[in-house]
């Protein structure tokens, strides 16, 4: 579990409820970094976040779960927790631009 997650109360795991070993774990990372976010290469990754976003709201999955055979399970969060989120990302800009 990464920091975001925990805050967030998002856990990954097998379709049969296990915990991730490391080589399930390591393609996932690859396979959402290359189809769901395009590798970072600026106008490629807006296509990969549309149609990432249409495969999640049409199956309810995205396709790196159900290929890889994972499930992202969603817990109650905050709203201090969701505000302190949403505020980080928004902070580090001002930070960035300060510096």
């Amino acid at each position: 579990n990464t920091f975001g997650r925990a805050f967030l109360n998002t856990k990954i795991k097998s379709i049969h409820g296990d915990k991730l070993n490391f080589k399930t774990a390591l393609k996932r990372s690859i396979f959402v970094s290359a189809a769901g976010m395009g590798f970072g290469i600026p106008i490629l990754n807006i296509i990969c976040f549309f149609f990432s976003y249409r495969d999640l709201k049409g199956h309810g999955m995205s396709t790196w779960d159900h290929k890889i055979g994972t499930v992202t399970l969603y817990g109650k969060v905050s709203m201090s927790r969701l505000c302190i989120a949403g505020s980080l990302p928004m902070g580090m800009l001002a930070a960035g631009f300060y510096i």
